[in-house]
This record gives C-alpha cells, structure tokens and sequence, in this order.
C-alpha cells in the first residue's frame, strides 16, 4: 500500500472515518505523524512565514462493511495488505522490539475504538 505525504498545522488523527452510506465507509489513516515546520503565506502580508505543523503519511480507501469485525479487517486493510500483515506476524515473533509492529498494534487499537462508534451493538 503507498501512502501519500501530506502536511497540516492541525495535529492528524490516526484514524478518522466518516459514513458515506449504510454500510459504506470513507477511512483515512495518518501515519509517522511527526513535528514539522511548515512555509505558510500569510494572507496580510504576502509573507512567507513558518509555521508549526505535522508532517504524515496518509492512507484512504473506501470500506463496504456490514459488520464490526468486517469493519476492523477492512479499515486495516486501507493501509496493510494481508500479506504485509502477515509479514508484520512472522517479523515481530523474530523481533520483540520491531516499530513497525507497535505501529500496526496501535493502529488495531484505534480502529477498534472507531468500530465501536458505528457498531455499538456488536462491540465487545
């Protein structure tokens, strides 16, 4: 999956999803979210002046879920692909400390904690 790299003076959240439809999901993931500065035009003047910000790799895809579970899968698989997670499984038992790893926990955790918002009744 390749993400793009996008900048913003408002701190990105790791997930944000927004419902399109009934079942249907636009989702948005920010990762490597880091402090930044960024070049801004100010409007009154014309300057160019540095702002702070955050620099982010973003990954978005469109999730058709009838189910939380099928919600959880679908939103990871906007940034890993079942191989990868697959890949990420093996490395990790080779690799207690891998950063790659925590990320993709991490990214589990906040998917499920968005997946409780639109599924309340399936959470657990």
């Amino acid at each position: 999956m390749t993400g793009k790299e996008c900048t913003s003076t408002a701190k990105p959240s790791l997930v944000r999803v927004k419902q399109l439809a009934a079942n249907l999901y636009d989702v948005q993931i920010c990762e490597n979210i880091r402090d930044n500065t960024l070049k801004r035009k100010n409007r009154a003047s014309g300057d160019i002046e540095d702002v702070s910000g955050y620099a982010f790799t973003l990954y978005t895809g469109v999730v058709d879920a009838r189910s939380r579970d099928a919600f959880i899968a679908e939103c990871i698989h906007v940034r890993h692909s079942i191989d990868d997670e697959i890949a990420l499984i093996h490395k990790h038992d080779a690799d207690a400390e891998d950063a790659e790893y925590t990320a993709y926990q991490a990214l589990r955790a906040a998917v499920k904690e968005t997946a409780n918002e639109y599924f309340a009744k399936e959470a657990v």
